[in-house]
């Protein structure tokens, strides 16, 4: 039972990244392959802060998202002054000078080797040691992310980003200001996948680079376009 509890509770966290990714590949239509890279730097930074300090796991969970909202501002702004193949070629570079980094940084990442050890949750006084125990919390995350999204679609921002992804220049000559929606879009994956980011690390008690290099931006790409 452990395995099939361990293969939900792996399965929310890809959820949320999922929604994370889909917001700028499916909605807003940026072809980015970088989001495995912000993926990383929430896992990271969570294990970082429990292993290092005494910052709760949800106070934690909260610094890697708002880390992962500037980063992916950051990234996107001046990113988006392409566009098309060029965005693409970007975002690509983004993902490699990441993993470059998740690698040999040994001091922070632990490099090829990654951080073991990582201490388990623990939410209102209990530790969440099982598989089981754990899929509460991953559950609720992703019923709260998936309800974000949805009320986020049914708002004037979510067609607005519709909008944008059918006509980017009909949606600038009516007023409205496209890189700002951009920047917006890119803020609220950025917070996405730094939450699936902390929540993955601190489930598996370990994180390595290959969990999120090149294959898992793909990876990705490939849940939102087939899923």
């Amino acid at each position: 039972m452990d395995f099939f509890y361990t293969y939900l509770v792996l399965a929310e966290i890809y959820v949320l990244l999922g929604l994370s990714t889909n917001l700028l590949v499916g909605i807003v239509g940026i072809f980015s392959i970088s989001q495995a890279a912000v993926f990383g730097v929430g896992a990271y930074t969570v294990a970082a802060l429990l292993m290092n300090t005494a910052t709760p796991f949800l106070a934690a969970v909260l610094v890697a998202a708002l880390l992962c909202i500037a980063l992916n501002i950051l990234v996107t702004l001046p990113a988006l002054r392409v566009a098309g193949d060029y965005f693409v070629v970007t975002s690509f570079g983004i993902q490699l000078l990441a993993t470059a980094v998740f690698t040999n940084w040994t001091a922070g990442t632990g490099g090829a080797n990654g951080l073991p050890g990582i201490p388990a949750p623990i939410i209102l006084g209990h530790e969440l040691l099982e598989p089981r125990q754990y899929l509460a919390l991953t559950s609720l995350a992703m019923l709260l992310g998936c309800l974000c999204f949805w009320l986020m679609m049914r708002a004037p921002f979510g067609r607005l980003l519709k909008a944008i992804r059918e006509d980017e220049l009909g949606v600038a000559a009516l007023g409205k200001s496209v890189l700002r929606a951009k920047v917006s879009a890119a803020a609220l994956a950025g917070a996405f996948a730094g939450v699936a980011g902390g929540l993955y690390g601190s489930f598996l008690t370990f994180v390595d680079p290959s969990s999120f290099d090149l294959d898992a931006s793909i990876l990705l790409l490939t849940m939102v376009v087939v899923g």
